[in-house]
């Protein structure tokens, strides 16, 4: 014979086996549990045993005690005390004295609070037991066929009678059901065949099926009812007689409308149901098929039965009537009443006259399957206080074509899974009256909960705002028109089945601090052409973008890549439903392809390709141009950076800022006097980036022109628009260009007068981020500076500052320009000095009064005109530039290497 233990039942022992220790007391023997340090301990729980008897035979099941020689009159503990630490017994632990046939009677002490399920079965020669005050919860066959069990009271504070609680015990004869019980569960006193006398507490709400089946107490008082419905105190627990016909009316008082009481009453036609109800059981109108009505007075009182269920088959006779009236009005539209906070499940279970319901604010928790199958729902409002919808709470709602909402910080704090979203079935989205196609998620959120736009159909863009840390499980599942999903900088996972579906997503763009991409999380975006994965994701999923059909090219930052499935990046033949290998083209770090090609996942790529591409578009990005004058080294510096997001024909643009300063000491006139009185911030339209491709929104008319193809080849033509000229890519470069390592290229605009300009990797032409942002009517040179926040600020000292950066960049920002500061307070202005430093190594902020000039040792070289004869140089090394800054003397005062691949453009 062999045997095998349930893995279950391992592991609870093994559990026990490992972090506790036992008490056997030398008097009972009971077996007790503890563990050291803590204060209180448990009377051993038992544990099962399955018995394999071999083919063709069913397997036995041994019941193992967790006392095997307790015998006679137990004494259970209320303490004992191993060395010099006392522990308190709170609890006898589940089948702890399961079919121990040696036990007469048991003494529980008031320490005790909690009797686990079967703790006391088939224990057939226990005569009594004492219970105390003290224990508030029996579980479910306590004390099921105990045979010799004759009588037995409960404690006060019960309120719950578990299932099976007293089955089959036959001699009993006397139960005492304190006033606190408000529930006894189903079986609870099946086949106790000597019980005859039974007093149920006033406060009782709900008798389970067959709770008292084969009682002598139950059939007395049947046989001695008259033919109707049949009652017990505030228990309906059938009909007796031929059943009912047309109208029935459950009488007001009535708590509980008990296990199949009007099965297969074919002949009701309608129920009327009084505000005191609060349980209706299984099958209680199971099989009533031509019910049509269910008629009621309370709205609030309906919301909050509980409605039990059996395979998703619900008691509520409006699963078979599906029509409900109101003090004798059919419900349309439904307006959940004032002071309601939940709606039970199955609450509105197939009620097809609902064409609207508005959920009042207050109410917190809508229960499983509570609209479920109102197939003619059209409309729902959704207050912000709702917190919890269960599942399929609007599942079958076929027509539901709109969902109202005031707070969407609230929605997305709802868990939803999936038919409990009633965006489920195409609805659309409206916020206070606005319908919602381009979704801006508000500050503040900070995680995106399972499903919470879960199959919105008419999604076109999104944008999550920073602090959102995870977007959930399904959190955009089918949106099949969502095209652009703008991702924060703090999030950090992306969960499974996250965009599953997403057929018009074109590009994932995903974010630095991204740690993991969940299973099936980008599956069937069959648009999506580009993905970028950061250098912080440490797992990637299986079927991570599986049947990406569109996708052309993936970027990876990880320099040490791990191993993938190879489902990650499969396809599958929509014909054939055969899977097949990507044939995109995989972007890794320099150095690192090696590696990619030796590691399980990522060497399914076709080709696997060393990156040289910085994107244009990207938050962080700062350009700094300066224009330069006669007699002036420079004349004006423009800072260029990305802020915000823009949705624009359903895509994220990055809008564009400027600020602008001018030096005062400039020749003035009119323009020159308009720009040198305060530092200027302005627009300078939107921007998006796809496949290496940027396009400019002119914000003035909203056209949309492609600046930038950073995919061209050498000596490629691009028309920019009908009246720009073309220009003509020539091949890529490395070196030669002074000041700058990294990638170029030179660039011919044709028409007109010929025009050579230098175009840099991922940065844009040298006259700055748009050509012509200088002063109209300016053609003096420019230079043009590119950093990234996230690169090294270089300064001299701790008092250094830059009024000039955007705000949020100042600490991050990598510039070789910056003006080094000794004194913040009054700006300087040596005199006769005609010696300064190039026009690319100074930039000028308006100062908000002009001070007088001042000595040498007032120094400050901030807030006006640079004239000082410090030397800014950048050395090319093999992997870095060396930086150092000279004084007057040509002394060093300051030097630092710094690796090449931090700077992302750089012109002097």
């Amino acid at each position: 014979m062999k045997k095998k233990v349930l893995l279950s039942v391992i592991m609870s022992v093994v559990t026990l086996v490992a972090m506790a220790d036992e008490y056997i007391d030398p008097q009972t023997h009971v077996v007790y549990t503890y563990q050291p340090g803590q204060a209180t301990a448990s009377v051993k729980a038992g544990y099962n045993e399955v018995i394999d008897r071999g083919p063709g035979y069913e397997s036995d099941i041994v019941y193992h005690p967790g006392s095997p020689d307790a015998a006679g009159d137990v004494v259970i503990l209320g303490r004992f005390t191993v060395g010099a630490f006392e522990y308190v017994v709170t609890s006898i632990g589940e089948r702890a004295f399961r079919e121990n046939k040696n036990i007469k009677s048991v003494s529980i002490p008031e320490t005790m609070t909690n009797i686990g399920g079967a703790a006391f079965a088939a224990c057939s020669n226990l005569t009594s037991i004492s219970i105390p005050e003290t224990v508030t919860n029996i579980g479910r066959s306590a004390f099921a066929d105990c045979n010799n069990l004759t009588e037995i009271r409960l404690p006060e504070g019960l309120t719950r009678l578990a299932d099976n609680l007293f089955l089959n015990c036959r001699q009993l004869v006397s139960v005492t059901i304190p006033s606190s019980v408000s529930i006894i569960d189903r079986s609870a006193f099946s086949g106790c065949s000597s019980l005859v006398s039974l007093d149920l507490p006033a406060g009782l709400s709900f008798v389970g099926r067959q709770a008292f089946y084969g009682t002598p107490w139950y059939t007395a008082l049947y046989d001695e009812a008259p033919d109707g419905p049949f009652y017990i105190d505030s228990q309906l627990f059938g009909y007796k007689g031929d059943k009912p016909v047309g109208e029935l009316a459950i009488k007001e008082g009535t708590r509980c409308v008990c296990y199949g009481a009007f099965g297969n009453c074919d002949g009701l036609t309608s129920v009327v149901v009084p505000g005191s109800v609060a349980y209706i059981d299984e099958d209680a109108f199971s099989n009533c098929n031509h019910l049509t009505g269910v008629y009621i007075t309370d709205l609030a009182a309906w919301c909050g039965i509980e409605f039990q269920a059996e395979f998703h088959s619900s008691s509520n006779p409006l699963s078979k009537a599906h029509h409900l009236y109101i003090n004798g009005e059919e419900v349309t539209d439904l307006v959940i009443p004032e002071g309601v906070t939940s709606i039970s499940k199955f609450a509105f279970d197939y009620c097809t006259s609902l064409n609207s319901v508005t959920l009042s604010e207050g109410i917190t928790t809508v229960g499983a399957c509570a609209f479920r199958g109102c197939e003619n729902l059209a409309s729902v409002t959704i207050p912000s206080s709702l917190a919890t919808i269960g599942d399929d709470a609007f599942k079958l709602c076929k027509k539901l074509d709109a969902v109202h909402i005031s707070d969407l910080s609230a929605w997305c704090r709802i868990p939803f899974f999936w038919s409990a979203n009633p965006l489920w079935f195409g609805a659309h989205l409206y916020l206070n009256g606005e319908e919602v196609s381009d979704l801006v998620i508000p500050e503040g959120v900070t995680d995106i909960l399972d499903g919470a736009f879960f199959n919105f159909k008419y999604l076109r863009s999104v944008i999550i705002p920073e602090g959102v840390s995870s977007i959930g499980e399904n959190a955009f599942n089918g949106c099949s028109l969502l095209s652009s999903v703008t991702f924060p900088k703090s999030l950090k996972s992306i969960s499974m089945f996250a965009f599953y579906e997403c057929s018009s997503l074109m590009g994932a763009n995903i974010p630095e601090g991204v740690t993991s991409i969940g299973e099936a999380a980008f599956y069937g975006c069959s648009a999506l052409k580009s993905v970028t994965i950061p250098s912080t994701v440490q797992f990637v999923d299986v079927d991570a973008f599986y049947d990406c059909w569109s996708l052309s090219s993936v970027i990876s930052w990880i320099e040490e890549p791990f191993e993938i499935s190879n489902q990650v990046f499969r396809r599958l033949n929509r014909d054939t439903y055969e899977s097949s290998y990507t044939s995109a083209t995989l972007y890794v770090p320099k150095g690192c392809k090696a590696r990619y090609e030796s590691t399980a996942g990522w060497n399914i790529f076709p080709r696997i390709i060393e990156n040289d591409y910085r994107p244009f578009v990207e938050d962080g990005k700062v350009w700094k141009v300066g224009g330069k004058d006669a007699g002036n080294p420079v004349k004006f510096v423009a800072y260029y950076y990305f802020d915000g997001d823009t949705i624009i024909g359903g895509k994220t643009f990055k809008q564009m800022m400027c600020q602008r300063y001018f030096n005062p000491d400039c020749p003035k006139g009119f323009y020159y006097d308009y720009w040198a009185q305060l530092p200027s911030l302005s627009k300078v339209g939107a921007w998006y980036e796809e496949d290496k491709k940027v396009y400019f929104c002119y914000e003035g008319t909203q056209g949309i022109y492609m600046l930038y193809d950073f995919s061209l080849e050498a000596n490629d033509t691009l028309i920019l628009n009908d009246y720009q000229p073309d220009y003509i890519v020539g091949p890529k470069q490395t070196g030669g260009l002074n000041g700058f390592k990294g990638v170029y290229r030179d660039i011919m605009l044709c028409g007109g007068d010929n025009y050579i300009t230098t175009w840099l990797e991922g940065v844009g032409g040298i006259d700055g981020p748009l050509r012509n942002v200088y002063p109209e009517n300016e053609s003096d040179p420019q230079f043009l500076m590119s950093c990234n926040v996230g690169d090294e600020v270089i300064y001299l000292n701790d008092e250094y500052e830059d009024g000039a950066t955007p705000e949020g960049a100042r600490k991050d920002r990598f510039d070789f320009t910056h003006t080094i500061k000794t004194n913040p307070k009054a700006p300087f202005k040596r005199e006769n000095s005609d010696a300064c430093i190039g026009s690319s190594e100074r930039e000028v902020a308006q100062p908000k009064v002009k001070a007088p000039r001042r000595s040498d040792e007032a120094q400050s070289l901030y807030g006006e005109y640079n004239d000082l004869l410090l030397g800014i140089h950048l050395d090319p090394l093999d992997d870095a530039y060396l930086v150092s800054i000279t004084n007057e003397s040509g002394q060093v005062v300051y030097e630092k290497t710094v690796n090449a691949g931090t700077i992302v453009g750089l012109s002097i």
